[in-house]
Order: structure tokens, then C-alpha cells, then sequence
């Protein structure tokens, strides 16, 4: 189903998901019918957040919000992908970033209205982790409607992408795609924005200007099965994004990390971050050499060598690639 299908009603209760009974269940919405008045349906919900009305929702009801504009967003840009098959001209171009940054927008306006969500401290405390993780999802948002993740990956090495075997004229249009048009434009400086964001609040927590760390495990927890995949996720996204754009823009870096010892790879990731925490916006982007992020993705990969996500594993081995493509000496 896409999201404008989804009739249920919104917001969703935590006290109904730990509800022991069906009779509790009627109990509970009952008493949430009258003391909340008329409630709002997803899709309506949606709607308001994606035309800048306000939506009054629980910690778990924005976290559906964001899902639901993370599908419309994937679901225009599999629209885009058809026409751009097409050979499509400048028209269709100009829809394309129009769509972009209208659901940019509404990624903000739903920031915002979270923000405000954490305003007490009753708030926070009934909704912490779940509020946290949907703004793992937030970056996750941000990131990938500025960029064409498959194309990153294709550009990182990958062979095949869902069972099709990528042929040598096809991985030239995508290196060209990335280096001509992706990392010149808006698009990949915001992309890599909120990676570099992401990746410091991760890594970083004392230092951070965001506050995914709420649900950030250490370094150390980090290395086994209990931090979550969609968590994990967004981690492959911001580094592959992070290593996608500096390669087509620095190339190979010009001082090479092979250690592979974990200690000299977390200093050497923590130096990087360290960096490039002072990035205030996506304009500042093209002021910094991004291209010494081994140590980063040889952390990245060992997590990932970890999890028990086989989609991760293959992450791993990707990432493994690019720190090859780093370290090689300049053409």
C-alpha cells in the first residue's frame, strides 16, 4: 500500500499498543474519542504536515508521519527514475526539484513540530526513544531524497543491484551522473550535510548540534546485535553518501590510512568528525576535503560485519571497496 491508501486513524496511542485485551482496547479508544474530540486519519495527517498545518500527535503517530513522507518521497523518485529512462527533457527536470523541495519542507515543518514536542519534561519522558529514532529516520529522510542511493552504490563498485548484473556502459552514465551532475548541485550538499550531522551526533555525542544521540549506543555496543538495523541503516546511507561525494569531487586522499588496528581507526574517524562537526550548513559543504574518512568507513564496517542483517554485510563489503578507491594513488 502507499501512504494516501492508510485510513487509519492518527495519532496512535501508546496505551492502545500495550493494551492486554481487546476490551481494553474499545475502553481506552473510547476514552481518547472523548477527550481528544474529532481525531485525524493518517492520510489527513499528512496532508496537513505536507501543507504546513499543524498536526497534534503522539511520539509514535510522528514517527508514522515521517514513514509516510519517506514513502511519498521514494515513491516520486521511482516516478523520476521511470521518466529519466525516458530521456524525459528539462520540463520534467524542473518537477523534479520542485517535489524535492516541497518534501524537504515538510521534513522541516515535521522537525519542528517534534522539537516543540520535547518542550516539558512530561513529554520527553513518554516518549523519548520512540521520538529519537524517528529522528534517525528524519536524517534518513533528508539524505536520501538528495541523492540516488543506487547510483551511489554503483558508483562505489557495486556488480549487480537487485539481481541485474550492471553493465560497463551503465556504470559510465552513473559515474558520470554523480560527478557532472549530482555533486556540483544543492542536492548532494544537502545530502551530505545531514550525513556529517548524523555521523558527529553518532559518533560525537558531546559535541553534536543534533540530538540523535538520544538512542546512539557507544562505540563499543555498537559492535553486536542489539543496536537496530534501521539505526544501522542510516549509518551505511550518511557514510556511503559522505565517501560518494568526496570521491567525485577530491578523489583518492592524498595522505593513505591502512592501519588496521580499531584504535588507530577510531582516532582516525574522530580526527575526521572532529572536523567536520564546524559544518554549519550545506553551503559550507564545498569548503572541506572530505576524502579522509577511512577511518570512519573501516568502523562503519566492522559494525556492520556484526549485524545480523545480511543487506549490512554486503554494506561492509562495499564500504571495504571505497576504502580501497581512497587509498589508491591519484590517476
Amino acid at each position: 500500500m502507499v501512504a494516501h491508501e492508510l485510513r487509519l486513524i492518527l495519532p496512535c496511542e501508546h496505551v492502545l499498543w500495550s493494551a492486554a485485551s481487546a476490551s481494553e482496547v474499545l475502553s481506552l479508544e473510547s476514552a481518547l474519542r472523548s477527550g481528544n474530540g474529532k481525531r485525524i486519519t493518517f492520510a489527513e495527517a499528512l496532508q496537513r504536515t505536507l501543507s504546513g498545518r499543524q498536526v497534534r500527535a503522539s511520539s509514535f503517530g510522528r514517527s508514522v508521519i515521517i514513514c509516510g513522507l519517506l514513502s511519498l518521497a521514494w515513491h516520486m523518485n521511482q516516478r523520476d527514475l521511470q521518466m529519466r529512462s525516458l530521456k524525459v527533457g528539462t520540463e520534467m527536470q524542473e518537477r523534479t526539484i520542485k517535489w524535492r523541495q516541497f518534501i524537504t519542507k515538510a521534513f522541516e515543518r515535521w522537525n519542528q513540530g517534534a522539537l516543540r514536542t520535547q518542550d516539558t519534561p512530561k513529554k520527553r519522558a513518554q516518549g523519548d526513544e520512540v521520538l529519537a529514532s524517528s529522528k534517525v529516520l528524519y536524517h534518513l529522510a533528508q539524505i536520501s531524497t538528495n541523492v540516488e542511493m543506487v547510483d551511489c552504490q554503483i558508483f562505489a563498485g557495486l556488480t549487480r543491484v537487485l539481481g541485474r548484473t550492471i553493465g560497463r556502459r551503465h556504470r559510465e552514465e552513473v559515474q558520470n551522473r554523480i560527478r557532472k551532475v549530482w555533486a556540483p548541485s544543492h542536492e548532494a550538499r544537502v545530502a551530505v550535510f545531514f550525513a556529517v550531522q548524523f555521523l558527529c551526533s553518532t559518533f560525537q555525542h558531546e559535541s553534536c548540534q543534533v540530538e540523535v544521540h538520544d538512542i546512539a549506543p557507544s562505540i563499543q555496543n555498537m559492535h553486536g546485535a542489539s543496536i537496530s538495523p534501521m539505526y544501522q541503516w542510516t549509518m551505511y546511507t550518511a557514510g556511503l553518501v559522505v565517501w560518494c561525494y568526496s570521491y567525485a569531487v577530491d578523489g583518492p586522499a592524498h595522505i593513505v590510512f591502512t592501519s588496521t588496528q580499531q584504535e588507530d581507526q577510531t582516532r582516525h574517524m574522530e580526527n575526521f568528525l572532529e572536523r567536520v562537526k564546524n559544518i554549519q550548513s550545506p553551503e559550507e559543504v564545498t569548503f572541506y576535503r572530505l576524502n579522509g574518512c577511512a577511518g570512519l568507513l573501516r568502523v562503519l564496517t566492522d559494525i556492520f560485519t556484526e549485524s545480523k542483517w545480511h543487506l549490512l554485510h554486503e554494506g561492509a563489503a562495499l564500504l571495504e571497496g571505497c576504502v580501497s578507491l581512497l587509498n589508491a594513488k591519484p590517476i
